[in-house]
């Protein structure tokens, strides 16, 4: 298939355990809707389908019309719910959100999707803290299925450290909001205090 003929599905990763913040993450209302939903109605305006990935537990909830795909692997973390994306279909190239990221915004994708580099492993956001691409904020092409399968089953689940070791093409966010983690009850407060004492320009 040419690669710019590669399909683009959309990929929410609503698995984790969310420890610290004490509920389910995924299930947080920011804008009158679980964050899980505001992230997947973001996804569908670009994506030929979108998925929740989810582990067995959380399969049985009430997600309405969006498809859910079970983690199919033993594997920690969301390298489980990249690959078993990658099994369901390997010829797509998948946009993936971790439902952690609530100042996301339909300008983050839009541009993600506008520089796309489709020769690359995948094209990311660089996490402005850490200064590493952000694999949970990213685009992912059919070529990185071998190079994740290779990690995983040499016991490196991390898929930062995969886009560490091989050519991305990486984007500096315009609002560092957009990868702003929020896992902690304090953290979803500031957000929410941040969003509404913000100007429009906020969700830019």
């Amino acid at each position: 298939m040419n690669s710019v003929d590669t399909p683009l599905y959309g990929l929410v990763l609503v698995g984790g355990r969310s420890q610290r913040m004490g509920q389910d993450k995924a299930w947080l209302d920011y804008r009158g809707l679980p964050q899980w939903r505001y992230l997947v109605n973001l996804l569908q305006g670009h994506c030929a389908q979108v998925y929740l990935s989810v582990h067995e537990p959380e399969a049985a909830r009430p997600y309405g019309d969006c498809p859910t795909l079970v983690d199919r692997y033993a594997y920690p973390g969301p390298i489980n719910g990249l690959l078993s994306a990658f099994a369901l279909h390997g010829e797509a190239a998948w946009l993936v959100l971790a439902c952690d990221l609530p100042g996301f915004s339909e300008a983050a994708i839009s541009r993600l999707i506008r520089q796309r580099d489709r020769r690359c492993l995948a094209t990311a956001f660089r996490n402005p803290e850490t200064s590493s691409p952000e694999p949970l904020a990213a685009i992912w092409e059919p070529s990185s299925r071998v190079v994740l399968e290779e990690a995983a089953a040499a016991g490196q689940y991390s898929p930062r450290r995969v886009l560490e070791g091989h050519p991305v093409h990486c984007l500096h966010p315009e609002n560092p909001r957009h990868l702003a983690n929020v896992n902690t009850p304090a953290e979803a407060i500031a957000f929410r205090q941040q969003r509404s004492a913000s100007s429009p320009s906020f969700s830019a």
